[in-house]
């Protein structure tokens, strides 16, 4: 009997430990998650999904290095929209978000 119960005692404390890991395994997904989301928001607009000033600023960075490091060129365009605070005001923010969504290529 004695040896029963200690198995018992020892097929639970497994139980346990796995429970423990798998609770362990799922937050690590979820903080995952979280950064990943975290570092999206950080550097795409969320309504267009295109760079923001921090991200266009990192990809610059790398890309610039990259071109100079293979001794290519490199050139940058930069698209002002002229106007935009008076469209959005005079159609409405849902039409200057299509808007924004249609220059944005979304």
């Amino acid at each position: 009997m004695k040896f029963k119960a200690a198995s018992r005692e020892t097929v639970v404390k497994r139980l346990r430990k796995r429970i423990e890991l798998q609770e362990e395994s799922s937050k690590r997904v979820n903080m995952e998650a979280w950064r990943n989301a975290l570092y999206k928001r950080s550097e795409y607009d969320e309504l267009t999904g295109v760079l923001n000033r921090r991200g266009i600023r990192k990809y610059m960075v790398q890309a610039f290095s990259d071109a100079k490091a293979v001794g290519n060129k490199f050139a940058v365009l930069i698209i002002d929209v002229d106007f935009f605070k008076e469209y959005n005001d005079t159609y409405g923010h849902v039409a200057g978000d299509e808007f924004l969504l249609a220059i944005g290529g979304s």
